[in-house]
């Protein structure tokens, strides 16, 4: 319900496609609530063991439990080499068509996406809180410092 509301009639959802049955089923449930003028974007994860290299395509079946689909059905397969890492310059530009489809998309400051995200871009304290966050590395160096002290989680 509320993945279609933030998307608007000319949104973009951009995600990561999963191979397990129930979250395909909540994928196509979603996909099917969108309006015609939304644009997708969907990519699949990587892990270590390639998925040319299974043998079976992991998006019709997954074997189970986790413990046969590895020591089983995967002890035959190796990790690819890895490949070298790229050179400034070497990496394709994106698609002129996606870059339009993402810049129309993505709000450009903080408060304009907390808007659509239904929250307050400016910062709220709570008095009854515990713990009250500061940003930046000397806040976080001296929460670190709290931590390992005898009052901290060092002493808990």
């Amino acid at each position: 319900d509320v993945i279609p509301r933030l998307l608007g009639s000319d949104g973009l959802l951009a995600f990561q496609s999963e191979d397990a049955h129930e979250e395909q089923q909540v994928e196509q449930a979603v996909l099917g609530s969108l309006d015609s003028g939304v644009a997708v974007l969907c990519h699949r994860g990587f892990t270590m063991l390639h998925r040319d290299d299974l043998g079976w395509d992991p998006s019709t079946w997954l074997p189970l439990p986790f413990g046969k689909f590895y020591h089983e059905t995967c002890s035959s397969v190796l990790p690819r080499k890895e490949l070298p890492a790229p050179r400034p310059g070497e990496l394709p530009r994106p698609r002129d068509d996606l870059m339009k489809l993402v810049s129309r998309a993505v709000p450009a400051t903080v408060d304009a996406l907390s808007q659509i995200m239904f929250f307050s871009s400016k910062p709220q304290t709570c008095a009854a809180a515990d713990f009250h966050w500061k940003g930046g590395e000397t806040a976080a160096l001296e929460r670190l410092a709290e931590w390992c002290s005898e009052q901290g989680l060092w002493g808990y």
